[in-house]
């Protein structure tokens, strides 16, 4: 099962996400299935590059990059430093649909978001 695992630098315990996943397998919480990856997540992401918008406001949308999408969530990345509310909306242009989401973790130029109900048609422009 280790195989699986990313390698732990011998140097010390390994980056977070090695240690997470690491006790994740010994809680029997790991399943290779997508149940429940290393990050804690209940599917897998899927590898993506699409145009997103946040829409804080009717006047106020920033653009960012969706770089892992999932049913559950994304992983976006910004041009800037933003810092995002807890809660906002994802616009995704190519599906011209418009998402509910809350914010579970930023670091840097990247956010990682869960959605937080059904999308919707969007047919206009933000």
């Amino acid at each position: 099962m280790s195989s699986i695992l990313p390698s732990v630098n011998p140097s010390g315990s390994g980056s977070p996400r090695t240690v997470r996943a690491r006790a994740l397998v010994a809680a029997g919480g790991f399943d290779v299935n997508g149940r429940e990856d290393a990050n804690g997540r209940e599917e897998e992401r899927h590898r993506t590059l699409k145009a997103g918008r946040i829409v804080l406001s009717d006047r106020l949308v920033l653009d960012c990059l969706i770089r892992d999408m999932s049913g559950h969530g994304a992983r976006l990345k910004f041009g800037a430093f933003t810092q995002l509310p807890s809660a906002f909306e994802i616009f995704i242009p190519g599906e011209r649909r418009i998402v509910p989401a809350e914010l579970a973790w930023q670091n840097g130029l990247e956010a990682g978001v869960r959605f937080t109900g059904e999308g919707r048609p969007q047919t206009r422009d933000l």
